[in-house]
């Protein structure tokens, strides 16, 4: 399961690299005015999608994946939502509402983010909260990929602890 969940996330690194690889970015350097080479990464108003895999540790191991979809209002904010799969000693499912503040308009941006929402885990159902801090880095200007650290709460009877999450936004 390591191996399966180190090759995962590999494929996820190497997949952002290759499609900027594949994408025709030509810049043209301006050197009479060196303010026109720098490369925009202020975000506009848009729909942004998110793939999420994530690590959770408490009495047990858990991984899991996460689909998330909504509205980036600004270079500062986002508002979605999305539904999770996880699996550890059962099967289990989340649906939650996730808003990001990102502190900077530079290619790397430090941001917080909260979930929250519920979880359906074999007869338990109950709320889900996980506040994170994470990174995020503009592969181009519509990808980027992020990490972020976080404490995941599942409800009484499934546990808190920590959680490492890798994710691709696009």
């Amino acid at each position: 399961m390591k191996k399966f969940f180190s090759l995962l996330i590999g494929c996820l690194i190497l997949g952002t690299v290759a499609v900027e690889a594949q994408t025709d970015n030509v810049r043209i350097i301006n050197p009479i005015n060196p303010e026109k080479n720098k490369i925009d990464y202020e975000v506009k108003s848009r729909f942004d999608k998110t793939i999420e895999l994530y690590g959770f540790v408490d009495y047990y191991y858990a991984v899991g994946v996460n689909f998330i979809g909504g509205k980036r209002f600004n270079n500062t904010f986002f508002a979605g939502g999305g539904i999770g799969i996880n699996i550890s000693e059962e099967l289990g499912f989340n649906l939650f509402a996730q808003g990001r503040s990102y502190f900077t308009k530079t290619r790397c941006k430090p941001f917080l983010a909260l979930s929250v929402g519920c979880v359906l885990r074999g007869e338990y159902f109950g709320p889900y909260v996980n506040p994170e801090f994470g990174v995020n880095f503009h592969v181009t200007q519509k990808i980027s990929t992020y990490l972020t650290l976080g404490w995941a709460y599942y409800g009484n009877s499934n546990g808190q602890g920590p959680q490492l999450k890798l994710g691709v936004t696009f």
